[in-house]
This record gives C-alpha cells, structure tokens and sequence, in this order.
C-alpha cells in the first residue's frame, strides 16, 4: 500500500502498520514511491509528438540529418523523430534521465516549456493535449475501430 506521507491520515496509518510488523517479528521493505508519469501524460506526450511533427510538415518544414560522413538528407517529420531529436535531448540536460517512462510528472511541464518556447521562436505554435483533447482523440479511434 503506498501512504502519503504529508497526510496525517496516511503516515499514522504507515506507523501502526510498521509497529505492527516490528512486533510480530516480520519481513518488510520500506522504499520511496517516485510519482512518474501518468498512463493519461504518457498518451498526451505520444499526441504532442505527433502534433508538432503534423504541424511541421503542414508547414513544408523538413528534419534534416546531418550525420553519415558528413553528407545531410531531409525527411519529413515523424513524432519519433520529434522525441528522439528534440524532446529527449531536452529531458538529459534537464534531468540527466534517458528515458520517458522515469519522468516525474513535474518534469514533464518544464520540459514542454522549453519545447514550446523553441518552437514559438520559429512560428510554431502547438500547446500541449489537454484532457479533453485526449479523450476527444480516443472516442475518435473508438469509432473508427466499429466501422
């Protein structure tokens, strides 16, 4: 069971619990619960990706890599590229963490900060899903999927 420890309830709740285990002799283990990301901010991180590489390419701008023996390419926008290139790059700086899933849900608002601030300097305006904008897009695949 997790217990917030900032809600009297919880850490009195914690303590007769961890008593009780002290004297009956038993095993425990006792480990800080990290709030990360939720299932919902994982699904609107996906959806902001693919927002911002949509809007790219309706703008006619193009990825270009630069990388293999010093000779470039251009290729449209994918919202994996739009991870890999800019979101995470952002998320070592800040955090020193690799991956998405390790975010805490705190983090998650700076870093769209800054990949929001990035792309208003360029004209590219694309705010990040809000709730009903999720919701919206998953009745949407309801109901193509019972077509």
């Amino acid at each position: 069971m997790i217990y917030q420890s900032n809600i009297d309830h919880d850490a009195k709740s914690a303590r007769v619990k961890l008593e009780y285990l002290i004297k009956e002799g038993k095993a425990f283990e006792l480990k800080e619960k990290k709030f990360t990301r939720s299932l919902r901010q994982n699904k609107a991180m996906h959806k902001y990706f693919t927002m911002i590489s949509t809007h790219l390419n309706d703008l006619n701008i193009e990825f270009v890599y630069e990388g293999l023996n010093d000779n470039s390419f251009t290729m449209p926008y994918t919202p994996q590229l739009v991870k890999d290139f800019f979101w995470r790059p952002i998320q070592r700086t800040l955090y020193g963490i690799e991956s998405t899933t390790k975010l805490k849900r705190n983090e998650l608002d700076k870093i769209i900060d800054v990949i929001s601030g990035f792309f208003a300097k360029k004209g590219v305006y694309v705010e990040f899903p809000t709730k009903d904008l999720m919701i919206s897009a998953e009745l949407e695949n309801e109901q193509k999927n019972n077509k």
